[in-house]
């Protein structure tokens, strides 16, 4: 049976008011006091998602726990790339119909990043700028693709827009290997840690989620920052 050990962290950062990143495990996952959590995710669907809300106020938190909760739900029915995208749609159908229940909220989004595992087969996706990276023996490699023009400007997420665009995340298959290291953040983690210091703690620490996020707090912490890794043991 193949197995997956789980490091967590997240923190709002030393501006923002509120944490508007939300994230969820196929197992459940309270945090610590200090926003960190590890553990087993075991074989054979894990999964694994964060997202990064926008939208003003709590708008944000809002959109991202909304589109969490409904891929929390479906995630580990996913057998094929037609499922992502099918779960992707619910949230972002969620996302939208929260907001016409609530004008206040109107124009909330949020990014995702996710991904599920088959053995050792996984399955990884994003809409938005919130990244995906994998670590092995040949080093760090982005699996994610940017969803992003002019350097900051979204061109896709969940929700947003009053009107309705397709959902069309990035997919992308592969096969994780042996004490390979995954990392899912969001761009409180990346706007503030080059792709060499992510390598480093990838590869070197212990307490890899925590240390991402705690560099990325010395680096300036201008936004929510939360870190998932992930590493395949086979029992």
């Amino acid at each position: 049976m193949t197995n997956i050990y789980c490091w967590v962290a997240t923190h709002v950062g030393h501006v923002r008011e509120h944490n508007e990143d939300s994230f969820a495990v196929s197992v459940p996952a309270e945090l610590s006091e200090t926003g960190t959590w590890e553990g087993q995710l075991p074989g054979p669907h894990a999964w694994a998602v964060v997202a990064d809300g926008m939208g003003g106020h709590a708008a944000g938190e809002v959109a991202s726990r909304v589109a969490v909760e409904v891929l929390r739900m479906m995630l580990p029915g996913v057998r094929a790339k037609s499922d992502i995208i099918a779960a992707l749609g619910s949230a972002d159908w969620a996302i939208r119909d929260a907001m016409t229940q609530e004008p206040a909220i109107r124009g909330m989004g949020t990014t995702v990043c996710g991904v599920v595992a088959f053995g050792h087969r996984l399955a990884a996706f994003n809409s938005g700028d919130s990244r995906i990276y994998f670590l092995d023996a040949g080093g760090l490699r982005q699996l994610s693709e940017d969803h992003v023009v002019h350097g900051h400007m979204l061109t896709q997420c969940l929700g947003g827009s009053s009107r309705a665009p397709t959902v069309a995340p990035h997919l992308v298959t592969c096969r994780l290997q042996d004490d390979g290291r995954l990392l899912l953040c969001t761009d409180g983690v990346t706007d503030l840690l080059t792709d060499e210091q992510i390598e480093e703690v990838l590869r070197s620490s212990v307490q890899p989620a925590e240390e991402l996020v705690e560099a990325a707090l010395k680096a300036g912490g201008h936004d929510n920052a939360t870190a998932i890794v992930l590493q395949l043991e086979a029992s």
